[in-house]
């Protein structure tokens, strides 16, 4: 019994250990214990409610997990109605509006660059066969186009209206309805239509009542990945700040800058970015020269704090050096009143001169300085010239 105990003692100690701790072996070894002594083990804590169930870790495979994701960014992100809309103002000339999104201008911003441009158009190949209800993509006065190898099919419609404002005839409201549908590029040269994403745009703009006009991008319907919606909302995002730097732009609508539109149009994000410096730098610019400003204005604002509190000192000693002179003095033909005018007047004169002097000391100033002297009995007067 004796060599069961010290045995029974070390086993103790050694399970005790940081080894023994981890694994937990201590707590199984004194349930082991208990119930050789004959003890009761002390029943385990279950945890239960709600909590528990949340907090639950549960193994799902990774291909899972990322189809659940996939799948919940996809509903959200994915297809949709209404996915887009921009506007701005501006108080451009409607008919020149309409001939901007009805020509290729409006390609050359979304291409973003000539290369692109170029690479985009050099494909172009417009659908010679008539158009009918089973083959229109929106209508059948549509104008259609192909991308030859890259699978894009690409319909447009214009819709416009037209009032006389001021006796002339004017564009009140206009709308390019538009058609993007993207198949997979090889087997769209099979005759295999598989869609990679479709979407739906209108570019418009409507005249205001108070004149001016606001211009419009809505993306009326997205069906594709959301990877691709979330590439075209930036993408259109970029498009319609592209729109409002031109138009708004001193070169849009003038006959003389053609060549000025065809440089902002060529690169529009380049140019955007040069906006951008020219901006910043302006505002740095103001903001310098307020600073300036605001340095010499507290500078002169010390000056003058400094000569009103000299002004006030000059008429304390005036009130003083005008009691004495006046206590001191005796049969003169001066009465107070005259004496106490002079010395204001004097004092007034050299407080002028002190106000209106320059305030740079290193001009030479012209001006002749007042000059006084002190009379025993009388004060300070003003010597002759």
């Amino acid at each position: 019994m004796q060599c069961l105990r010290e045995n029974r003692t070390l086993l103790h100690g050694m399970l005790r250990t940081r080894l023994g701790r981890r694994f937990d072996v201590n707590r199984r070894f004194a349930e082991l214990v208990k119930r050789f002594d004959g003890t009761p083990p002390r029943p385990s804590r279950k945890p239960f409610g709600i909590w528990t169930k949340l907090t639950t870790r549960i193994a799902i495979p990774l291909p899972i997990a990322l189809w659940m994701g996939a799948d919940i960014l996809q509903h959200h992100f994915g297809t949709a109605d209404n996915f887009f809309k921009g506007t701005f103002i501006t108080d451009k000339d409607p008919n020149d509006l309409a001939e901007f999104y009805s020509a290729e201008d409006l390609l050359k911003i979304i291409a973003m660059h000539p290369i692109l441009f170029d690479f985009f158009m050099n494909k172009v190949q417009p659908t010679e066969a008539e158009v009918t209800e089973d083959t229109a993509l929106l209508s059948t006065e549509e104008t259609n186009f192909k991308a030859a190898g890259l699978g894009l099919d690409v319909s447009f419609e214009i819709i416009q209206q037209e009032d006389e404002v001021d006796g002339e005839e004017k564009v009140t409201s206009f709308m390019r309805h538009e058609r993007f549908v993207d198949y997979f590029p090889i087997l769209d040269l099979l005759g295999i239509k598989l869609v990679l994403w479709d979407q739906t745009w209108t570019y418009g703009f409507q005249r205001l009542t108070d004149g001016r006009v606001e211009v419009f991008h809505h993306g009326e319907r997205f069906y594709g990945p959301w990877p691709i919606r979330m590439i075209i909302f930036l993408h259109q995002y970029y498009v319609l700040l592209g729109c409002e730097s031109y138009i708004n732009g001193d070169a849009f609508g003038t006959e003389d800058n053609e060549d000025r539109q065809q440089e902002q149009l060529s690169c529009t994000p380049m140019h955007m970015f040069k906006e951008f410096v020219l901006r910043r730098r302006e505002k740095r610019e103001n903001q310098h020269r307020a600073l300036k400003h605001d340095q010499r204005s507290n500078q002169q604002t010390t000056d003058t704090a400094k000569v009103k509190e000299t002004v006030h000192r000059l008429k304390r000693l005036s009130e003083s050096q005008s009691t004495g002179s006046l206590a001191r003095r005796k049969g003169s033909s001066d009465s107070v009143d005259q004496q106490g005018m002079k010395n204001e007047t004097m004092t007034q004169s050299c407080l002028d001169w002190m106000v209106d002097s320059p305030k740079k000391p290193n001009k030479k100033d012209d001006r002749q300085i007042p000059q006084f002297k002190y009379q025993p009995g009388i004060g300070m007067v003003a010597a002759a010239a």
